[in-house]
């Protein structure tokens, strides 16, 4: 079979629904350029109103790497 699999998209999927109740926004494949182009790219953005310093159970279960997240996040 020729499909190859979208594991960027998933990946980006995956963190969504992890992030959800957290204080991140995450956004897939976000347009960064004044030229358009597509990027494999994961943004993990503190959400408006969110406090600086996330508790312990906003960042519990996440994996390990993510536990020291700042207001803007790039993951590629």
């Amino acid at each position: 079979m020729d499909t190859l699999t979208p594991w960027h998209r998933l990946f980006g999927i995956a963190l969504t629904d992890l992030f959800t109740g957290r204080p991140w926004r995450v956004d897939v494949e976000k347009e960064l350029a004044l030229k358009s182009q597509r990027l494999d790219i994961l943004m993990i953005e503190r959400r408006l109103g969110a406090v600086a310093d996330a508790g312990p159970a906003a960042l519990a279960g996440l994996p390990d790497g993510l536990e020291r997240l700042a207001a803007h996040n790039v993951l590629t």
